[in-house]
């Protein structure tokens, strides 16, 4: 993520979106720094409390979790976006992503 920012153009506003399952305090803190070094917003979405709305009788477990779904529902868990870009948190950004 901290890739992702360090790309970012002053003049762009930039709202992430995390979905997670669970994370510490420590990390709640580490991400909600970034958004004053970075100026942008972070939104988080427990998975937890959101998994009502993943269960579909089409939809199994995959290793034990419902996060590898959950990109699948983006338009579910944030309505209010008209667009999105998925970004797996492992994913290597080398430029500013306005363009796409």
């Amino acid at each position: 993520m901290q890739r992702l920012l360090s790309h970012k153009e002053n003049t762009i506003d930039l709202n992430l979106y995390i979905i997670y399952e669970g994370f510490s305090d420590q990390e709640f803190r580490q991400l909600k720094s970034l958004t004053e070094k970075y100026d942008c917003q972070i939104t988080f979405a427990n998975l937890n409390l959101l998994v009502p709305s993943l269960k579909n009788p089409g939809i199994q477990k995959w290793a034990g979790s419902l996060m590898t779904y959950s990109r699948l529902f983006i338009d579910v868990l944030f309505p209010q976006l008209n667009r999105a870009i998925y970004i797996d948190s492992d994913a290597y950004i080398n430029h500013e992503l306005s363009s796409l």
